[in-house]
């Protein structure tokens, strides 16, 4: 939860909701402490917008430790800002990514 702002705003994955602010963050990320999951970064991009504000963009795989369970390609966007000197996660966006183009 460090990694992000007070006022965060994630749009999860696997989530039918708009998760806000740390409260909102947390329980969206309960699940994960033990749980096997894993994410690779496979690909990204990065957007420079002033000295205070970046825009990360990209594709990565969700994986989970327990057997069966296919890896999720998904892709995700973030915009990490500075604030007092730390730079820390103010919008994070991630959702499945299509097998093909339709």
């Amino acid at each position: 939860m460090k990694l992000y702002t007070p006022d965060a705003i994630l749009l999860g994955t696997t989530s039918p909701i708009v998760s806000k602010g740390t409260e909102g963050l947390q329980k969206y990320f309960e699940m994960l402490p033990g749980s096997g999951r894993k994410n690779a970064i496979t690909e990204r991009y990065t957007i420079v917008l002033n000295d205070d504000a970046v825009v990360g963009t990209g594709l990565y795989t969700f994986s989970r430790a327990a057997e069966g369970d296919a890896p999720r390609p998904s892709r995700f966007t973030m915009l990490v800002v500075r604030r007092d000197g730390k730079w820390m996660i103010a919008h994070h966006h991630s959702s499945p990514r299509a097998a093909t183009r339709q």
